[in-house]
């Protein structure tokens, strides 16, 4: 009786540290590694695929006034990928729309080798050469941009 006493108490000792354990790393977990992929890119070695999905954006500044547009009301013709990898090249990197209408997505592929060895990089989604896609306020891997207009970059992380 007493040994079985002995053992259960220790099972409940290994089950309460194990669980205090399981929720340390989840809860570490948590504020390392969000729950949620990051917007416009998906890394999968050796590449990096940027993905840009017209429903996971609302809204637009243009290029050279700052005015503002909803998404919706522009209709794409070209998407471009321009970030501190390419020199904000607003032509270099031209991304292929996926399926036939205007709402699919577009995607584009590159070596990671192709956008270089710093950590991270800003980089925005420019809409028909005149129309910066501007990340939503739940987006988490977005930044302030450095311009001044106001706006947030994404933010690409190779870690």
């Amino acid at each position: 009786m007493r040994r079985s006493l002995l053992l259960g108490c220790a099972l409940l000792v290994l089950l309460a540290s194990g669980c205090a354990a399981l929720h340390l790393r989840s809860k570490h977990a948590r504020t390392v590694v969000p729950e949620t992929p990051p917007d416009g890119y998906v890394i999968k070695e050796p590449r990096v695929i940027f993905v840009f999905d017209p429903a996971r954006y609302d809204s637009l500044v243009a290029d050279s006034s700052g005015a503002r547009a909803a998404l919706a009301e522009v209709r794409i013709e070209s998407v471009h990928v321009a970030g501190d990898f390419n020199g904000w090249s607003r032509s270099a990197w031209r991304m292929t729309r996926e399926h036939p209408g205007e709402r699919s997505r577009f995607t584009l592929e590159h070596r990671l080798a192709d956008v270089g060895t710093a950590r991270e990089y800003a980089f925005r989604f420019l809409v028909n050469r005149r129309w910066w896609v501007e990340p939503g306020p739940r987006t988490w891997n977005r930044r302030p941009e450095r311009s001044g207009m106001g706006g947030y970059d994404l933010v690409l992380a190779l870690e």
